[in-house]
């Protein structure tokens, strides 16, 4: 029989095998790498065996317990026939009985499994034994399957890298991942050009097809959503339901909240200038003249809060020294000083918002502010809540940015009467808003200066410090907020940190080109990361329908870069030790085995973030759930690329550069020597591909390596390749710190031991400070110290004051006759549009004598209710002003008119007039009571004018804005009060609740997201560990590694989490709470890649073994996938908000974590307690479970 029939009839028993068979050979002998057997030809249950001359005592063990095999076993003096001396073998192939019983096949498996080492024991068996299958004369032993062979993986100090895929024919390319890895390798420009059309197309939607206007008024499909107020609120709550219920009732003009500004005053040294009046002529003037850029502003005549047709003049200081529309001139000392006078006089409490809370004791102020305000509603606008965010987009668009003419199209568009904001200007004319006069009255300048992107880099706020020079001693300095301003100012500074995210990706470039010594794959790797976004965004925009992208989505990018980079490194390093390896003969074997390899351990890795992301989309945080849809979407679109893709990008790589240096100098033959093919020279596959490669053959560095080729002979096989110096280093020095020196099964390993306790020990600490955490105990602070918006302003701007703002304190409503807001056409993606109608109580009747009563018992009891809690500023509820009660007003203004006395209203004709005629009345004044428009509604119904609603407002002692802990205590007060209302209300006025006015990123919709924030953590731990289990049981394949790594991972999370408490002092809040299960996904990666190597050993028959073995083919792909994220993450640490800067840290820790405890612990716990053989696999429950299926269905 020739030796080629001889090959296709070993091959056709082979296949009768099946792949699930496992190919061993018994051996204890070891020769350089390779143990050949030359020509073996196996009965069923037959062995071969090689070993020296004296079987070891391992050999002699499994040989004593077949005698029929090894009939002179016992005796040390026999030995096999064909004994030779020195360093070689005896080989026979043992011929057993032809009753395939006579030999215990399981036992030989499991003795040799349990007694010799991986590189000692190898079984080989056939399922048939045809007669004619023996090994012909003169039979190479390279003709022989290489699945036949196995690779002593781990010669102590040897330098070569050889990974043999036991079991698995590689070269043998089927199913449908084959057929992609075949049309990868054959057609790798098609596969490349295929996805370049695809991303080019699918980019080119939505970087020029038009946004949605409700998400921006210009503009392509991929722009950052404008801001509104409802983004962060919980819009289905009942707390956000009854807030939209109030506002929008309220329709007189009055002060805008958003569109206001408040200056702040005060000398420059506070401790020096103490006792010194901050009114002085110098200061007023100045003080005057910053007044005047906001009420001479172009627009303000058409924006301004009216009365009577006129702009009411501002709340300002201002006004205590000039006259309306004068002139800034310089006043006299003492006209200055009388007006101070005037201002410090505890008989005109209004004026004691301008002073300070000691003015009155001392007799002078050192600091003084001003609030001026644009009106609010806008002409054609409803009332303040219609369109609010149309609303702000036009007071930002037009008074506070710089306006260009002609009107733009959207401004046309909206309900704003008249915006001739441009009569009589030429097109392209430019009118400064008011924060650019700003800047150019205090030289405040960012980086760059001007232009389309004026501050990009470096905001004009950052350390800024606004000032008057008075005199030479005497600095005041000069501070300034706004809501709208602060918008304006976060998109900025937002803006400007996105162009961290390029130095990112260019650190993390650069690392990919050292880890892969190729700047060629590092650009072809990172542009498929990158381009990942704007597909992932493609599919999210127009398949997904969800049009809103904020600032947060930005984070999108570094969860990219490193799990990207990660895939990279994987396939990369698989690609790499498949050179070596002898059971792969072709390169489209190598890349068959480097993309199933790629394509199971990425998949564990990617299924496992995205499935934390998917956990925490289940929020009703809406910019919290688009950015996890968003990156789960962006990670999918990786992977999806990464087992598509990458695999023409290895073989284009393969094809032009991989026996070359890099981009050193294709074209010059000179450098051929320093940068030419390496030795010994190119494969025959090589050869055979660039010979069909018309790309290549025409390229300027043919013509070099063909030189070199022809200089030498191609081999035949792929090259052994060495170690690089980080594999070396995990097989040689690292994994001895894990399973000990002497690398012995079962012997103590001290480190390992250590490295148990002492990371549990600091996890338990941690996890005592992870448990700690809570919502924050302060407002969120978005700007570090060194921005104008910081901690001290807000702080300046709230307290020390003799009496306060309204914007200080929370106003409180308790609302009659409102269900509820129906939000049936709401979608939460939109936040600002169709929020809803308000649905009114068919029962509340508010004329009747008991509804009347009941309505002054309430009013009377918010005049004695109690706070008793540390948010309130006294220990009353209400502020010093009496609740305005509508019904007490009424009364009086109806016993006025009817001369009479009466307590209730007779009739509801009575009332419903009594109230038209108060509203007429109050509608005549200079200064119209604002409440009283939204104190009752009247409208008709059915049997004519009908009252629809009632509420009674009142300005609470309760700071504004409010701690978590201190919401909730104040909150639960107000709620027990009410729920006690409802228990003895009368017949129609059942429907009673409370609410505060403030805009929803304050007062209890504020507090409602915190709550959901905390709720969607623990909600995500409680999704993402039992899901991640499962996928780690599918990755491992094993119930005691997924348990060991679920462990890991919990001890990350909570050494993450008790970082931020335990280091940082930090609180829970929004960073912190999208970080806590975002560290799930992050934590998951390296655990499971060696997990999943750990399974993959399975030549290695000891824990020991099979720790090395992971460590040295995984070891630096973790490492490598770790240096990238954090690598990414510091430079989050560039970042202006402290969003950012937070996420910077979390990440960080997210990584040293990770990388530290999966090196350390889990292969500690593997090597101490690690699963061997079939102990805790799955297959053993599936095969189990075959038998059954399989015996029932006999």
């Amino acid at each position: 029989m020739s030796v080629e029939q001889w090959r296709e009839s070993l091959e056709r028993t082979m296949k009768s095998i099946g792949r699930g068979w496992r190919v061993q050979m018994v051996t204890d002998g070891r020769e350089d790498g390779w143990v050949h057997i030359n020509g073996l030809v196996l009965a069923h249950y037959r062995i071969a065996k090689i070993h020296p001359t004296e079987p070891s005592d391992e050999v002699r063990d499994i040989m004593s317990q077949n005698t029929r095999l090894y009939p002179n076993a016992d005796d040390s003096s026999s030995s096999p026939t064909g004994t030779k001396s020195g360093n070689s073998y005896d080989e026979e192939v043992m011929a057993g009985s032809d009753n395939p019983t006579d030999f215990d096949l399981s036992y030989a498996v499991k003795a040799s499994s349990e007694k010799l080492p991986v590189a000692e024991a190898t079984l080989l068996y056939a399922d048939t034994s045809p007669s004619d299958l023996k090994t012909p004369s003169g039979a190479d032993p390279d003709e022989i399957p290489q699945a036949f062979t196995m690779n002593e993986k781990f010669n102590s100090g040897s330098r070569r890298s050889s990974m043999t895929a036991e079991g698995e024919d590689w070269d043998n390319v089927h199913g449908i991942t084959g057929r992609l890895v075949r049309f990868a390798h054959d057609h790798y420009y098609l596969t490349f050009l295929i996805f370049l059309v695809f991303v080019i197309v699918t980019s080119a939607v939505i970087f020029i097809a038009p946004t949605d206007p409700r998400c921006a008024q210009s503009g392509p499909q991929f722009t950052v959503c404008k801001q509104s107020n409802h983004d962060w609120e919980v819009s289905y709550s009942m707390v956000s339901r009854y807030k939209d219920a109030v506002n929008q009732t309220k329709a007189l003009s009055q002060p805008s909240e958003d569109a206001a500004l408040t200056l702040l005053y005060y000398w420059k040294d506070a401790v020096v200038k103490q006792n010194v009046n901050i009114f002085t002529p110098t200061t007023v003037k100045d003080m005057c003249e910053i007044q005047r850029l906001f009420v001479s502003h172009p627009f303000y005549p058409k924006l301004c809060q009216r009365s009577n047709g006129n702009c009411v003049q501002p709340y300002s200081v201002v006004q205590q020294f000039y006259k309306a529309g004068g002139d800034c001139t310089l006043l006299t000392d003492s006209e200055v000083q009388q007006k101070a006078k005037d201002l410090l006089n505890p008989a005109n409490p209004l004026l004691g918002f301008f002073v300070s809370s000691e003015a009155g004791s001392k007799g002078f102020t050192n600091t003084t502010r001003a609030l001026l305000s644009l009106g609010a509603p806008l002409p054609g606008f409803k009332d303040a809540a219609e369109d609010k965010d149309v609303q702000q987009n036009i007071y930002q668009s037009v008074f506070f940015e710089d306006f260009t003419c002609p009107v733009p199209k959207w401004l046309k568009d909206t309900k704003f009467l008249n915006p001739d904001f441009c009569n009589g200007r030429k097109d392209g004319e430019v009118i400064k808003g008011l924060e650019s006069q700003l800047f150019e009255k205090f030289n405040m300048e960012g980086f760059p200066k001007s232009g389309q992107y004026k501050g990009a880099f470096r905001s004009p706020y950052l350390g800024a410090s606004p000032h008057e020079e008075i005199s030479s001693s005497e600095v005041m300095e000069v501070r300034w907020y706004s809501n709208i301003i602060q918008t304006m100012e976060f998109a900025r500074v937002v803006n400007g940190d996105l162009n961290f995210a390029i130095l990112s990706i260019s650190v993390v470039y650069l690392y990919i080109a050292y880890h892969t010594k190729s700047f060629f794959l590092a650009s072809m790797f990172m542009f498929q990361i990158i381009i990942s976004l704007p597909v992932g965004y493609f599919v999210y925009y127009n398949i997904g329908q969800i049009h809103f992208y904020s600032q947060v989505n930005i984070l999108a990018i570094y969860l990219a870069l490193g799990i990207g980079a990660d895939s990279v490194f994987v396939l990369y390093d698989c690609w790499q030790q498949s050179e070596t390896d002898p059971s792969i003969k072709t390169t489209l074997g190598r890349l068959n085995y480097s993309h199933n390899r790629t394509m199971i351990a990425c998949f564990n890795t990617t299924s496992s973030t995205v499935m934390s992301f998917v956990a925490t989309a289940i929020t009703p945080v809406m910019p919290i759930e688009c950015f996890a849809i968003f990156a789960s979407l962006v990670l999918i679109m990786n992977y999806i690329f990464m087992v598509t893709v990458a695999p023409a990008i290895i073989m284009i790589y393969y094809v032009h550069f991989e026996d070359l240096g890099g981009f050193c100098c294709y074209c010059s033959r000179s450098c051929t020597g320093r940068c030419g093919p390496k030795e010994p020279g190119v494969t025959t596959h090589l050869s055979k591909l660039r010979e069909k490669d018309a790309l290549y053959r025409c390229s300027c560095y043919a013509k070099v390596e063909s030189d070199t080729v022809e200089n030498g002979n191609p081999s035949e096989a792929f090259n052994e390749r060495e170690l690089r110096a980080a594999e070396r280093f995990f097989s040689d020095h690292f994994s001895k710190l894990i399973i000990g020196f002497d690398l012995q099964p079962g012997k103590y390993k001290p480190l390992a031991y250590f490295f148990l306790a002492a990371i549990t020990g600091y996890s338990i600490y941690m996890a005592t400070q992870a448990f700690q955490l809570t919502p924050p105990k302060a407002q969120e602070e978005w700007f570090p110290p060194n921005h104008m918006f910081n901690k001290e302003l807000m702080s300046r701007l709230a307290h020390n004051w003799k009496a306060g703002a309204n914007s200080d304190y929370m106003e409180i409503v308790v609302v009659f006759g409102v269900e509820t807001v129906d939000r049936s056409n709401f979608s939460a993606f939109y936040p600002a549009y169709n929020r809803g109608g308000v649905v009114f109580d068919k029962e509340f009747d508010f004329s009747s004598k008991d509804s009347q009563k009941f309505f002054l018992r309430v009013c009377k009891e918010i005049e004695t209710l109690k706070c008793g809690k540390g948010g309130c500023g006294s220990n009353m509820l209400r502020q010093g002003q009496s609740p305005y009660c509508v019904f007490q007003d009424m009364l009086k203004f109806y016993n006025n008119e009817t001369k009479s006395n009466v307590e209730y209203f007779p009739s509801k004709k009575e009332m419903i007039d009594t109230y038209t005629k108060m509203a007429q009345a109050n509608s005549d004044k200079n200064n119209p009571d604002k409440y009283l428009e939204y104190s009752m509604g009247i409208e008709q119904g059915t049997n004519g004018l009908e009252i629809k609603w009632a509420m009674i407002p009142f300005m609470s002692s309760i700071l504004s804005p409010l701690p978590n802990a201190e919401a909730h205590d104040i909150y639960s007060v107000l709620e027990k009060w009410i729920e006690g209302l409802r228990k003895d209300a009368p017949a129609g006025m059942k429907t009673v609740f409370q609410t505060d006015t403030q805009v929803a990123a304050l007062g209890w919709t504020w507090m409602k997201v915190e709550d959901a924030l905390v709720y969607n953590l623990l909600q995500g731990f409680a999704m993402c560990f039992p899901v991640v289990f499962v996928i780690l049981i599918f990755a491992t394949g094993n119930v005691i590694i997924s348990f060991y790594s679920i462990v890991t991972i919990a001890f990350i999370v909570v050494g993450v989490l008790g970082s931020a408490k335990g280091y940082a002092g930090w609180s829970l809040g929004v960073a912190e709470s999208i970080a806590g299960v975002i560290v799930i996904g992050f934590s998951v990666d390296y655990t499971v890649h060696l997990g999943h190597m750990y399974k993959e050993a399975r030549s290695c028959h000891t824990k020991e073994e099979k720790i090395r073995y992971a460590l040295t083919y995984m070891g630096t792909t973790v490492v490598g996938g770790g240096m990238t994220t954090l690598l990414a993450g510091l430079m989050l640490y560039l970042c202006t908000l402290t969003f950012f800067t937070k996420m910077a840290s979390l990440l960080v820790w997210t990584i040293l974590y990770s990388t530290f405890y999966s090196l350390f612990f889990f292969t500690s716990l593997c090597a101490v307690a690690g699963p061997v053989g079939s102990f805790g696999s799955i297959e053993v429950c599936t095969d189990f479970v075959k038998r059954k299926l399989r015996g029932r269905g006999s």
